[in-house]
């Protein structure tokens, strides 16, 4: 799952898409996760990653999968069978990847 965890996210928190996937590139602090009964208090973008957490867990829970997603190793750490990868490219094979990435989204 990468793309999908958005769309779910989205869905549930009722915005577009492409409105959570701009704030699900936002950062947001541990201490807003553990805020999570006060959700719809919260800016947007620590909405998206509590909805995006829920979403991580309940897919863990329901069974195996591949979830590629930047916080997903965050949110699963207390659970036990997990394999987390890291995948590194050298600078010169991410600086052309880039602009193939960033066109995908246009």
């Amino acid at each position: 799952y990468d793309n999908e965890i958005i769309d779910m996210a989205a869905k549930e928190l009722g915005y577009d898409i492409e409105t959570i996937r701009k704030n699900a590139e936002t950062k947001t602090s541990s201490f807003m996760y553990s805020l999570a009964t006060t959700t719809n208090s919260l800016p947007l973008y620590d909405q998206v990653f509590i909805t995006q957490s829920k979403v991580i867990r309940h897919l863990a829970q329901k069974g195996s999968c591949i979830i590629v997603n930047g916080v997903a190793d965050y949110v699963l750490e207390d659970y036990d069978h997990v394999l987390k990868v890291f995948v590194h490219a050298p600078l010169e094979s991410r600086m052309k990847r880039v602009p193939i990435s960033c066109s995908r989204r246009i």
